[in-house]
């Protein structure tokens, strides 16, 4: 009887240990994939709220405030439609006004259409709190109607926004608890049976562990997400039923193979590294990755996986459950596509209108196509001397130079064959199902990575004069909403080749007599722009400084009284000033800290570069002086010569006060941007010190009496100079 007693205690107790340790175990997974879950869905809500943002600012950029409360009308619409999820789960989205948390959106549980305001110091809304001051992340807190709930919380300072999503802790709670004391109570009442039956004999025992798992196995397999446990090598020792449906496999085939063989080759390797390096502390760890579905299409699937650590690293395990999430990802290339070709057509606009050639205007845009637009590959062609249809631009990575021109003269030649000049309309070829005549030439695009290709002739009187050729590594590119946006970008260049051959049959005479003066001054305007333009494009926080700079230190000049050849080389160095940050490497333009002595070091040389870069180019005036000076001061404290008093030019002494105005009212990655006032207190406060008094003054009067901020004067872009002599 001691013995039975004694049996059954102890076993009472590892049961009693085991199930707590698989209850505990199950419901922190739970709680982790609810956490994970919540994080995800906010951040997801979080880059729709932002892309919408960013639409609405370029269709109201006259207007913020009018972009906003458009942006917050779009989100509002949505959130009508959102069923929420879950008993209690739901998104809330406020504002702090003053001391009060304002809730935007109808809340789930407060039955109105406009909740009352919570003060900020309120214990309810600890999770909105959170988002206000800026922090994101998980947390467990009190919600406006009082309930402990599990909340992912994130900021959307463009708006001045929180971002709340939320669910109950008593709903992820209350089927573990109630499985537990009905688990524990069979348990209980099992192990005494089965304690009496092993006495007896020893099957029955067998019996019960051989039930338990197919319990455990059950559970499992009832998930509605993808489930299966690996090794660090990938090789699956479990799958459940969903993950083997959705393979197209059965659970003896699936088990002792390798999961990687349902992911595409070029991204395998990522993932088993991903295996080789995660560590226990890595709980929860979430990625996204394509897989191959059983009916050979590529999906895309969200992980969720958990290291269990074995007595060596050989004998880890790893539960991975998985989520499909293709329609997420193709919604956001689609947004992503459509906001992409959008920003071609703007960026393209005024590039299109400055293009004074076919060659200028196919480089312009074919850059823009590669560069903005995503595109592998985006060409142009033309008919040769002998009328054939020959590449003539062909805009491509670098790296891939050769054996993608290599594809453009064969795609030529192809589509030629085929088809002539007699194409007046798009063409779209995709790798799916394309037309027979087609086979040969979709499988040479796939070996280049391109599955979708289109062709648009450019037309003049109705024939085809040439044809834009993009290319695409998706498959579902060029669909209606971009060709839409493409269709416009294909009249506008239509339209400039029309304008370029009016304007050859409309020279006269006095452009004759003046082509030697004006091609001298737009090669020298071309120059400039291409050297403005290449240090913003590798720096965004300084977009537009150097021609803000230009602009206010040639009204400086004016103001002062300067000649004519004097100004022109202010405005030309105004505009390139910055041009010796292009030797910088672009970690540090954009460095959001604070910099090391070997870093700013890096910076200050930018102003020597810059005339390294220059010196040789024959402008009118000290360009290249006024670019390395710009940062030397009256006292000698600047750099990189040192130069003190009448040492500096008196045109690097303007650039240098207009520089300093713009660079304190403009944002910076490691502050923003600070008022005029702020501005003009700091010139004022080293005049004489650092900066010539009289161009203080000049820049000081042209701000707070002539306004010079305030007017919208288009005739101060460099070109005007040429056009408008200076007040």
């Amino acid at each position: 009887m001691q013995r039975f007693i004694t049996l059954l205690l102890l076993n009472l107790a590892v049961t009693f240990a085991v199930g707590t340790t698989i209850f505990i175990l199950l419901y922190d997974t739970a709680f982790e994939q609810n956490a994970n879950r919540l994080r995800t869905m906010v951040e997801n809500r979080k880059q729709m709220i932002q892309a919408v943002m960013v639409h609405g600012v370029n269709n109201h950029k006259e207007t913020p405030d009018t972009a906003r409360e458009d942006t917050l009308s779009q989100i509002r619409n949505a959130h009508s439609s959102f069923e929420s999820f879950g008993l209690t789960g739901e998104f809330t989205v406020a504002e702090q006004i003053e001391d009060q948390i304002r809730f935007i959106f109808r809340q789930r549980h407060s039955g109105i259409e406009v909740p009352k305001a919570i003060t900020v110091d309120s214990a309810d809304t600890s999770p909105m709190q959170r988002a206000l001051n800026g922090e994101s992340g998980t947390m467990i807190g009190i919600d406006y109607y009082g309930h402990e709930v599990l909340a992912a919380y994130t900021p959307i300072p463009s708006l001045g926004i929180g971002l709340v999503s939320k669910i109950d802790i008593d709903e992820i709670r209350a089927p573990f608890v109630k499985d537990a004391l009905l688990g524990l109570v069979l348990s209980a009442a099992l192990i005494a049976v089965a304690t009496v039956a092993f006495i007896r004999i020893a099957s029955p025992i067998n019996r019960r562990i051989i039930d338990s798992e197919n319990l455990y196995r059950r559970l499992v397999e009832e998930q509605v997400g993808l489930v299966c446990r690996s090794n660090r090598e990938g090789i699956i020792a479990f799958a459940n039923e969903s993950y083997c449906q959705y393979f197209g496999q059965k659970t003896g085939n699936l088990l002792g193979t390798s999961f990687l063989d349902q992911i595409p080759e070029d991204r395998r390797e990522e993932v088993q590294e991903r295996l080789k390096v995660m560590e226990p502390d890595d709980a929860g760890l979430v990625y996204e990755h394509e897989v191959i579905d059983r009916d050979g299409n590529v999906k895309w699937m969200q992980w969720n996986d958990t290291l269990l650590p074995g007595k060596t690293r050989d004998q880890d395990q790893i539960i991975s459950v998985g989520l499909d999430i293709t329609e997420k990802k193709l919604a956001e290339q689609k947004l992503l596509r459509i906001s992409r070709t959008k920003m071609v057509l703007m960026a393209s606009n005024e590039l299109i209108s400055q293009s004074d050639s076919p060659e200028e205007l196919f480089a312009h845009v074919g850059r823009i196509l590669l560069e903005i637009g995503g595109y592998p590959n985006a060409w142009f062609a033309r008919p040769d001397r002998n009328g054939a249809i020959r590449p003539t631009r062909v805009q491509i990575p670098e790296e891939e130079s050769i054996p993608a021109q290599t594809f453009c003269w064969y795609a030529a030649y192809h589509l030629e064959e085929i088809y002539g000049r007699q194409i007046t309309s798009p063409l779209i070829i995709r790798q799916g199902n394309p037309p027979e005549e087609h086979l040969d030439f979709v499988e040479v695009g796939r070996l280049f990575g391109y599955r979708s290709h289109l062709l648009l002739p450019l037309t003049i009187d109705g024939l085809p004069v040439s044809f834009l050729h993009l290319h695409s590594g998706k498959e579902s590119a060029f669909e209606a909403d971009e060709m839409e946006l493409l269709e416009v970008l294909r009249k506008e260049i239509t339209f400039a080749l029309n304008a370029m051959k009016l304007r050859e049959k409309q020279r006269d005479a006095e452009i004759l007599v003046r082509a030697s003066e004006i091609k001298l001054e737009r090669s020298l305007f071309d120059t400039v722009s291409a050297l403005a333009n290449i240090i913003e494009q590798r720096d965004p926080y300084t977009a537009g400084h150097q021609r803000n700079v230009s602009q206010l230190a040639v009204a400086i000049a004016r103001k002062i009284g300067l000649p004519d050849n004097n100004i022109k080389a202010i405005q030309m160095g105004g505009i390139i000033h910055d041009i010796g940050k292009i030797s910088v490497p672009i970690e540090l333009l954009t460095k959001p800290g604070k910099l090391t002595d070997t870093e700013m070091a890096l910076i200050k040389a930018h102003a020597q570069n810059g005339y390294e870069i220059i010196k040789n180019i024959e402008f009118e005036g000290p360009v290249a002086e006024i670019v390395r000076q710009h940062h030397e001061r009256l006292d000698g404290s600047g750099y990189p010569l040192g130069l003190s008093g009448d040492q500096i030019c008196l045109e690097a002494k303007v650039i240098a006060v207009a520089d300093s105005v713009d660079a304190i009212v403009s944002h910076r990655p490691y502050r923003p941007g600070r008022s005029l006032t702020t501005a003009i207190e700091e010139i004022e406060k080293h005049s004489g010190q650092w900066y010539d008094p009289e161009i203080v003054k000049a820049c000081v009067d042209l701000i707070e009496k002539d306004g010079f901020y305030s007017k919208q004067n288009d005739n101060r872009s460099l070109l005007s100079f040429y056009r408008k002599k200076p007040a």
